[in-house]
């Protein structure tokens, strides 16, 4: 196979880096390393503190823009504004340009003055929403560009764009080792925001009377602040815990000691990466069936799937209760399995990631398209 000069666009906010915090971040590592490993020139155009195996273009820090705002305009935008002009400049340097900004899809207005194919991964809703969408596909080259969606159900909520594609998400599950028999508790890890679900799964391991350990991997933004004192802080006592395990090592032994982690998300999760490395670690997995969840998890085999609500029904799933109260269930009915057949949904768990899940899956997959796009395309 040919190796290809590949330029890798990433976020500004946040570096990117093995121990990335973000679902974005944590995919753009990964993806850069697998695609160095099979020998291919990446160059990261992202934040001067990213460390990853690629060559790297810089124009600020994480730091120089993280929460500024000046004159009422967030410091953020004129950098990605500065780096899509850097990576203009140099495109025709590249065989492909992959896109993966999270907060802002400034750069892809400026494809026309390309001068080799663009992919961009969908890592969140943006193409949900009828007016966004309706300029992010006027900035679309058919058959020059692709348009990846990390799930089905992302691709159809976004109602199929044109040369859209879907490639799930992958992990180096080397990293995130296997253990057999796990612990006693259950697990929530994400972002304190409402749609995350945190309020939700303190109120399941009252009721299933679980102990519970909550990661949030990010500070508390002020709008979220009230939630957190409200929904989870008041409740916090010895059995609900809030845990601060930022380095890798520590979150993974949370994963790999969790007796079940959970997942009640409420909104159209695009996938979910949480999900694959629990799964990896062996841990099962208790989520509502909204957005990516039943095409990561399998109903009773790597954990359960709940319908939201009784008037929000995805599926015909084992637990027959919707909201807490399946939730609950799910997890009593983990609790209440033999030794024997609980090592067994771990097991499954890990043969599961390590079949669908895998980052050199998901790099051959996204080289396949790669080559795909620059043996078609053809420069205005």
């Amino acid at each position: 196979m040919k190796r290809l000069r590949i330029a890798v666009a990433g976020i500004l906010n946040k570096p990117i880096q093995q121990n990335s915090i973000g679902g974005t971040e944590v995919f753009t590592y990964q993806l850069i390393e697998g695609l160095v490993k099979k020998g291919h020139h990446v160059i990261l155009f992202a934040t001067s503190d990213s460390k990853t195996s690629a060559d790297k273009i810089s124009v600020c820090s994480s730091k120089d823009i993280r929460g500024i705002v000046e004159g009422g305009i967030e410091t953020r935008f004129p950098y990605h504004l500065l780096q899509s002009r850097n990576i203009i400049d140099k495109s025709n340097k590249f065989d492909i340009i992959h896109n993966n900004y999270f907060d802002s899809f400034l750069f892809t207005a400026f494809s026309e003055w390309l001068k080799c194919p663009l992919i961009t991964t969908a890592h969140n809703d943006f193409w949900q929403f009828p007016h966004l969408s309706k300029i992010l596909k006027s900035f679309h080259r058919h058959k020059r560009d692709g348009l990846i969606f990390v799930s089905e159900k992302a691709r159809e909520l976004a109602k199929y764009p044109p040369d859209s594609f879907t490639i799930y998400n992958g992990i180096d599950a080397n990293t995130y080792k296997f253990d057999s028999v796990g612990g006693d508790y259950g697990l929530w890890l994400s972002r304190m925001v409402p749609h995350k679900g945190a309020k939700e799964a303190v109120e399941v391991a009252n009721k299933a009377n679980i102990k519970l350990k909550l990661n949030h991997y990010s500070t508390i933004k002020p709008e979220y602040t009230q939630y957190y004192q409200e929904h989870v802080k008041k409740f916090l006592n010895k059995k609900i815990m809030i845990v601060y395990n930022d380095d890798l090592p520590s979150k993974i032994n949370l994963y790999q000691k969790a007796k079940v982690f959970l997942f009640p998300v409420m909104w159209e999760e695009p996938f979910g990466y949480v999900l694959i490395e629990a799964m990896a670690c062996g841990t099962p997995v208790v989520a509502y069936a909204k957005g990516a969840t039943p095409e990561v998890i399998e109903d009773g085999v790597t954990g359960f799937l709940v319908n939201p609500s009784d008037n929000d029904k995805r599926g015909n799933w084992i637990v027959k209760q919707s909201g807490i109260t399946g939730l609950v269930k799910a997890i009593n009915i983990i609790k209440q399995m033999s030794q024997t057949n609980y090592i067994n949904m771990r097991k499954k768990c890990r043969e599961r990631v390590e079949k669908y899940f895998t980052i050199d899956r998901m790099v051959d997959q996204y080289l396949e398209l790669y080559n795909k796009l620059i043996l078609d395309y053809k420069p205005i």
